[in-house]
Formats: structure tokens, sequence, C-alpha cells
């Protein structure tokens, strides 16, 4: 009897064997774009539109934007088990031919179900594409421009916002909207294909936990304690809980403001997309460098504090200049974020964890997203307006700036031995 192969450790890459930055940053860049800005945004931003087509309340296709979320919840759960079994870089085309079919059948939905079917596709490929995403950056990129890569990786939803508002002023007539996702399925297959000619070779898996190996699925439970017991982990899940929440809520009713509430023409819904996504460009490398050379947690602080204020703005005025404060404050908090928790996975956690915390945090971001995105769009249909859930999301954002510059404030004591960060 033959003994059970043991297989030799992944060899670390070496310097030639690196990718640039910048070809690694534009390729994950359109990835993103095209599984998160397409993914997760482009039926939010054409929400009035496809209304329109299918004579349905917001109520009902909130449930259709919340079932995508669901399923996204559901990716994200899957997706460390998933990495664990399939390369990442097949991963990763696997993962952009599901969005680009989902968004062609999008452009042929008749009814709400259908939108939905195709919604929960796309939602299960998106995040384990992310998953891919961090595995990929720490295997291939230099550790010392992860935090920039990784940024710049995540502001691809940002450019995806930009693309999104030209939809909402290019297809303003019935039935045109269909066009948008046409074109999101075809950006999907030149992303597959820039994905090998970048990544010219293999990358292995995640190494699974020891213990993993040997109990299986039953050490699931260790390994989020794990995550949890080290501060990294815990920033990682409970800022994606925030995110989702705080932020993919507010950007979901981001048009129903504009077109429905303060009744502005479709240019005008349209530029509050373009800031969002311009501001986040502009940030998105020196807010990655900053975290490259100090704490991501100090960086996260100043994004969440402006985050508040814009929506405190907003609500306060509740009129078109208030809801470009809205936008831009989003644009600083969302697009980089994401990047900026996968570098503290990295930084923080060992390198079987930190793919496992970055998926965990996508579960709750999504489902407690899937809650608030639900949950407004019922508040909408009964009262007619988004400002009161508006009011909730300042509020939650200013107490989560306070938590995050008290956590800051003790990274900055002398650090114990061993500590993670």
């Amino acid at each position: 009897m033959r003994p059970p192969r043991v297989p030799s450790p992944a060899r670390p890459p070496t310097s030639a064997e690196f990718t640039a930055t910048a070809p690694a940053a534009i390729l994950f860049g359109i990835v993103i774009l095209v599984t998160h800005g397409f993914g997760n945004s482009l039926v939010p931003t054409l929400l009035p539109r496809i209304a329109e087509s299918f004579q349905a309340g917001y109520g009902v296709l909130g449930l259709a934007v919340a079932a995508g979320l669901l399923s996204y919840g559901l990716g994200a759960l899957l997706g460390i088990a998933i990495l664990d079994r399939v390369p990442p870089r097949g991963l990763l085309a696997i993962c952009l031919a599901v969005c680009g079919t989902g968004f062609m059948a999008v452009s042929r939905a008749g009814s709400p179900a259908m939108l939905s079917l195709s919604v929960v596709a796309v939602g299960l490929a998106s995040p384990i594409s992310w998953s891919a995403t961090v595995h990929l950056v720490g295997q291939v990129v230099r550790s010392s421009s992860r935090g920039r890569v990784l940024s710049l990786a995540s502001v691809g939803a940002g450019v995806g916002s930009g693309v999104n508002g030209v939809f909402v002023r290019m297809f303003a007539r019935p039935e045109e909207w269909r066009w948008a996702f046409v074109i999101a399925g075809t950006l999907a297959l030149l992303a597959l294909v820039a994905t090998f000619l970048v990544l010219r070779r293999p990358v292995p898996r995640p190494e699974r936990p020891e213990r993993a190996a040997r109990r299986g699925i039953a050490q699931g439970g260790d390994v989020w304690r794990r995550i949890w017991s080290v501060p990294s982990g815990r920033l990682v899940i409970l800022m994606s809980l925030f995110a989702g929440a705080g932020g993919f809520t507010f950007s979901s009713y981001l048009s129903e403001i504009a077109l429905d509430e303060l009744m502005v023409g479709p240019v005008a819904a349209a530029v509050p997309w373009w800031l969002a996504s311009s501001v986040g460009l502009a940030v998105a490398l020196p807010l990655g460098t900053l975290a490259d050379r100090g704490s991501p947690r100090g960086v996260m602080a100043v994004m969440v504090l402006v985050y508040a204020i814009s929506l405190g703005l907003l609500a306060f005025s509740w009129s078109y200049p208030g809801l470009l404060a809205g936008a831009f404050g989003f644009a600083v908090l969302n697009y980089p974020l994401w990047g900026l928790l996968g570098l503290a996975a990295h930084r923080g956690l060992p390198s079987d964890l930190a793919p496992r915390a970055v998926s965990g945090g996508l579960v709750v971001g999504a489902w407690f997203a899937m809650a608030g995105v639900t949950t407004a769009g019922w508040w909408i249909d009964r009262t007619g307006s988004f400002r009161s859930p508006v009011i909730v999301l300042a509020l939650l954002s200013a107490g989560v700036a306070g938590w995050l510059i008290s956590e800051y404030l003790k990274e900055l004591r002398p650090a114990s031995p061993g500590r993670g960060g």
C-alpha cells in the first residue's frame, strides 16, 4: 500500500516572477469593475428605468436587489471552500464568465422574477472573485505594494459607478436600459481574456489550516474563532458589516433620491455617480499608500468620518448639493475600504486565515446590506422618502468613526510582542 502523498509547500515567487504593480492594479481593477461595479450596482443604478419597464414598486424590486445580496453572502460563504479546491486564476476566470452570462440574461429579463434569477447568479460569483483577488494579490504582488494594488482594485467598483452614471444618461428611453447589461457582459469576456494575459504563471491555492485538513469541515468553527481572536480579524468582519449595511443601502437608492425625490433630469441624476467614481479614483492611491506606510485603521477612521459628515449634510439640506456631498463621502468610504480590509487581513492574520477573514466579512456585509436595502425599500414605499434612513446611516457612521479612532489610539500605544495589526 502506497503511503499518502504529502503536498510540498508552495514555493514563494522570486523577484522576477512578481507581477508589476501597474498591470496588476489595472487587471484587478477591471475585474472588480465587472463583478462589483456592474455586478452589485448596475441594477440599483437603473432601478427607476427597470421599474418603468416592469411596472413594479420599489418594495418588489428592492427584494430583487436583496436576493442578489443574499446570494452574494452565500457565494462568500462558499467561496473559501471553492478557493481551497480550484486554482485561483482559473476560478477568477469562471467568476467572470458567470457574471457575463448573468448580465446577458438580465438584458433579456421580462419580469422581476427573471431579473432576480439573473441577479442571484451574478451575486454568487462576485464575492468569490474578490476572495480570489485578495489571495492572488498576496501571491503575485510585492508586499510593499499590496495596499496600493488592493485599493486601486477595489476602486474598480467606483469606476463602475461612473460608467453606470453614463448608462443612466445614455439609456433614458423605455427599454434602452437593457443595452447597459449587454455592454457589461462584453466587458466581462474581455476581462476574462486579460486575466490569462497578465497572470502568466499558475498561482497556488491557499493552504488549509493544519487541523482543518485533519478534521475537515468540523474545524470551521475553530477557524472563525481564530479570526475573531485577532484584532485585524475583528476589524475585517465588523467593518465589512458596516460597509454593507451603511454603504450599500445608501448607494442602492442614490438614483431614487435624484430622480424620484429631488426630481432632477437624467444628466443631473448621473452626476452623483460620476462624482463618486472620480473621487474614488482620486483617493485610492494616496489612501492605499498611507495604509502601506502606516495603519489601515487610522486611514479607515478618516474615511468613515468623512462619510458621516457627508450624510449629515444630505439629511440636513435634502437638496441636490447635499446629494453630491453624500456621493462624495460614499466614494471616500466605500471604494478604497475593501482593499484596505484585504491589506489588514494580510498584515495581521496568518496566510491561511487572511482569505477566510475576507470571505467572512463579505458574508456579513452582504446579508446586512440585504436587510438594509429591503427595509429602506419598504420605508420608501410607505413614506415616499429615503431621508429618515439617511439620518440613521449618518448616526451609525459617526459611531463607527468613534470606535475606529479609539482602536487607532490603542494601536499607537507600545505593542506587546506578537500583537497583530
